[in-house]
């Protein structure tokens, strides 16, 4: 698997555990309003520049809205894609 296609599924997931949190329509609000490129059915399908950044910056968007609270659920739900393919992240998922 491919750095890029490892943050995509990162990055879907992140999106999917928040949905379950928050709702779907905030949770792509949110993600809307970062460098990733969004399907009309809500899928990450790519990202500009820096998967690591896609991904501090998501995580920001959902901090904005709910807290670090979010940082626990999002752990969760990305951890058996790092743990098959390792990637740089945002301190506060590690």
């Amino acid at each position: 698997m491919k750095e890029k296609e490892t943050y995509v599924k990162i990055l879907n997931e992140m999106i999917k555990v928040m949905a379950e949190c928050l709702g779907s329509k905030i949770a792509l609000i949110c993600a809307r309003r970062t460098p990733l490129i969004i399907n009309p059915e809500g899928k990450v399908e790519d990202f500009y520049g820096d998967g690591k950044l896609a991904v501090e910056i998501l995580l920001k968007q959902y901090e904005e809205v709910i807290g670090e609270i979010c940082h626990e659920p999002i752990r969760k739900a990305i951890k058996p894609i790092i743990e098959k393919k390792k990637v740089e992240l945002p301190k506060s998922l590690m």
